[in-house]
């Protein structure tokens, strides 16, 4: 964002030619499908797009599409089962691991004081399992 935006705006404006920026890409990969996919009734199927370097697990799992709320799910990724759900590191206890809306809109896997990752034994490219459970209403 601090490096791609500004210079893209001198390259727009004409303030620099393309060439200076670097060589012309002619050999792009072109990454795997990355939204997830639904696999039953409520459940789907994602993968894990990165780890930050704090430990925290950032999955493809996007708020506008998916509606997780405490209580009423189970993501399963590496070698866990997460149940928790916090808006902050502040409301988790220390060393459980939970779920939280990150900053980007994804859905990520923290741990307070912790490396969730480590703690999942999960790397980038994993796949992770979402199952949402209905809410179910008092009468």
């Amino acid at each position: 964002r601090d490096l791609f935006a500004p210079t893209s705006a001198k390259v727009a404006n004409g303030e620099i030619k393309p060439k200076k920026v670097g060589p012309e890409i002619t050999d792009a990969v072109l990454l795997p499908e990355t939204r997830p996919r639904s696999v039953g009734k409520s459940r789907w199927r994602g993968v894990v797009l990165s780890i930050d370097s704090f430990g925290n697990v950032i999955t493809n799992f996007r708020k506008t599409t998916t509606e997780v709320q405490a209580g009423h799910f189970v993501l399963q990724a590496g070698m866990g089962r997460v149940r928790a759900m916090h808006a902050t590191f502040g409301d988790a206890p220390e060393g459980e691991l939970f779920v939280y809306w990150g900053s980007s809109g994804y859905l990520e896997v923290g741990m307070k004081q912790a490396r969730a990752a480590s703690a999942l034994r999960i790397k980038t490219g994993a796949p992770v399992t979402l199952q949402v459970m209905e809410r179910r209403r008092r009468v």
